[in-house]
Order: structure tokens, then C-alpha cells, then sequence
């Protein structure tokens, strides 16, 4: 970037950057945040740097996905976040939008999900809790309880 393209960008964005810029000075490339980003995003000027900036957004919310998965793992074993729904539902939430993408074929791929049994007013695929106990060998009680911890972060019925 050049000095009159950065001269240009606007003054919340120019000082996100700059907080990015002493974060990495300080800590080295890579250590800056996700909420440093999503406030670099928020402030970015529509085109190419509000698509650069959500990229690094995507980039951190990755990197922090993961260091959360190997904590997991150290912690509670290699499966640990296969296996426990808790852990799943904790990493899956930290990832950006198109690992989402990939973790939702590879459910399906592996026949996590059973059928859907309806469809909401936007289109998306609603499953039943029953269903999913069964096909996942735990008590519907279990699966209730996540989904309505899914519903609080979502903010959308879930059936």
C-alpha cells in the first residue's frame, strides 16, 4: 500500500491497523486478535480493504479455533472434541465461516445427522433432537440441553 492510499482510509480503520501494528511489534506476526480484527472490519471502507481485513478476521478466527482444539486435545485426549459434544459445539463456534462449511460436510459425509424433518422460513434444514440422540447414541436429554445452548447463541427456534 502506498502512502496516498493509506492517507485516504478512514481514521477508525487507520487505528485499528496501527493497534495491529504494535500488538505484532510487541508479540510477533500473527498474535493479534480476532476482536482486533473484527474491529479492524467494522471500521474498513467498503472494496478491497474491507475484503482484506475480513480474510485476517477469518484467518484468527482459524488460528484460535485451533489453539482451542489442542487445548482440548492435551487436555482430554486426541477424539476429545469428536466425541463430546461440548467441545464440538465450543471449537465449531470459534471457526470462521467457511471452516463452518467444511465441518458441516464432513458430518454429513461421516452420517452424524439423520434426515431432516423440516425446513425453516430462510430454508435451512431443521432436524429432530430425538432423531439425533438416537443416531448419536446419547439421551435426548443431552442433545435438548445443547440445543437450547445452540438456540441462546443463534438466537433462532431450533426443533
Amino acid at each position: 500500500m502506498t502512502a496516498e492510499e493509506f492517507e485516504v482510509l478512514p481514521l477508525p480503520f487507520k487505528l485499528a491497523l496501527a493497534a495491529i501494528g504494535k500488538h505484532q511489534e510487541a508479540h510477533g506476526e500473527g498474535s493479534e486478535t480476532v476482536e482486533m480484527w473484527k474491529h479492524a472490519v467494522a471500521t474498513a471502507p467498503d472494496g478491497p480493504m474491507s475484503h482484506w481485513a475480513t480474510e485476517c478476521l477469518h484467518a484468527a478466527e482459524q488460528k484460535k479455533a485451533f489453539a482451542r482444539m489442542r487445548e482440548i486435545e492435551a487436555l482430554h485426549g486426541k477424539d476429545a472434541v469428536i466425541e463430546n459434544p461440548d467441545f464440538f459445539v465450543e471449537v465449531f463456534n470459534l471457526m470462521p465461516p467457511v471452516m463452518k462449511e467444511v465441518a458441516q460436510d464432513v458430518i454429513e459425509e461421516m452420517g452424524l445427522l439423520p434426515e431432516p424433518c423440516d425446513f425453516n422460513e430462510k430454508g435451512e434444514l431443521l432436524y429432530s433432537t430425538a432423531d439425533i440422540a438416537i443416531r448419536l447414541g446419547i439421551p435426548v436429554q443431552e442433545v435438548n440441553a445443547h440445543a437450547m445452548e445452540l438456540q441462546g447463541i443463534h438466537k433462532q427456534p431450533i426443533h
